[in-house]
């Protein structure tokens, strides 16, 4: 956790977090994909005086498309997280991305697509979400990425948005 600190202030809102689980679906995921990630989601940092040095995640979990504390998340983990800073020349677009994200808060998760992704790649259609595919059209509904097809796990890096990541757990 000591590393998520020493990071944590320099955490944005639209940045990237990338997980590495030792669930069973994850070990697939990272089988088909090749990728060492299985799970993908965006940093939200709010300004509330009470929370503006915490952070936050939305993304696509067990249920529903969710707003989770980050270091309740990380304190409940096991595994690795990398975080994937976005570029200062797309930071203007982070209020597209998180307002198009808050937006989907309740979305039901896209279990139907963890199968697909074993087989092919996953499309989107905002009314089931799947971790990679949320990401995607939150960064799409900025106009920062085109197309319709969502990106594995892993996969962001094609589109250069983001600095190296960093491993934050």
């Amino acid at each position: 956790m000591n590393a998520y600190q020493a990071f944590r202030p320099h955490m944005k809102s639209a940045d990237l977090l990338e997980w590495r689980s030792k669930s069973f679906i994850g070990s697939c995921i990272r089988a088909k994909t090749g990728k060492d990630v299985n799970h993908s989601c965006l940093v939200l940092k709010l300004g509330f005086d009470g929370v503006c040095d915490r952070r936050f995640t939305l993304e696509a979990l067990g249920g529903k498309f969710e707003l989770c504390l980050l270091s309740r998340r990380l304190n409940d983990f096991t595994g690795r997280v990398y975080w994937h800073p976005l570029k200062e020349e797309h930071r203007n677009s982070a209020d597209a991305v998180m307002s198009w994200a808050l937006l989907q808060i309740g979305t039901r998760y896209d279990y139907s697509s963890i199968v697909a992704s074993l087989f092919g790649r996953v499309s989107n259609n905002a009314k089931l979400l799947f971790c990679s595919e949320s990401v995607f059209m939150g960064y799409r509904a900025a106009g920062l990425v085109n197309g319709s097809k969502a990106p594995w796990p892993g996969g962001f890096k094609k589109y250069g948005l983001h600095e190296d990541r960093l491993r934050i757990y």
